[in-house]
């Protein structure tokens, strides 16, 4: 059986349980294990040994930890990062969950990192940077991994939106991780494929 790659699209901290607990390390915890045997699962049924990251807040650092998680199960995963621009990270905290700390050490446990663009500082060019970096990711895969709620990505704004639509429009399957909060704690609820 032939080797797949998969990449991942999701929200940020504050879009996935708020700003109070989006940056709390033991929020994500049971997730990440949840996401992990989902991952393992992907490995045993189709053969999905390559997986790809976009290095951002939230979700990519997320499905990133579950990834090395993997590793230490499974032989031959690589864990790649594709970075929209350098310095991505510039305006991030120093140190805590999702900082600068986080990002580097991310950066060199990477078994490779993919810059897409230098260095940029205008608005507009960072927002087309990180479109531009999910469709790179996609186009690299044999599908999406997306965590969204619900099935609103259709019509709504957004980047893990728009990635997912480009997807459907490119004839990528998405599976679509479904996810609720409870107790603070993000809980994963169901996969529901698209093709």
């Amino acid at each position: 059986m032939n080797t797949k790659t998969a990449c991942f699209t999701g929200p940020r901290p504050k879009n996935i349980l708020g700003y109070a607990y989006g940056y709390n390390p033991k929020s994500y915890e049971p997730f990440i294990i949840q996401l992990k045997d989902y991952l393992r699962h992907l490995y045993d049924t189709q053969n999905v040994t390559t997986f790809i990251t976009g290095g951002a807040q939230g979700f990519d650092q997320i499905a990133f930890q579950a990834v090395e998680l993997l590793k230490s199960e499974r032989t031959g995963i690589k864990n790649i990062v594709y970075v929209p621009f350098k310095g991505q990270e510039r305006q991030w905290k120093e140190t805590g969950m999702f900082s600068q700390t986080e990002y580097h050490a991310m950066i060199e446990k990477a078994d490779a990192v993919k810059y897409l663009r230098q260095e940029l500082y205008d608005s507009s060019a960072i927002m087309k940077a990180l479109f531009d970096r999910n469709h790179k990711m996609l186009q690299a895969s044999d599908f999406v991994i997306a965590l969204y709620k619900d099935d609103t990505w259709l019509q709504a704004k957004g980047g893990t939106a728009e990635c997912m639509r480009y997807a459907k429009k490119s004839k990528k399957p998405i599976e679509q991780i479904i996810y609720s909060v409870t107790n603070n704690e993000i809980v994963m609820n169901g996969v529901k494929t698209w093709q």
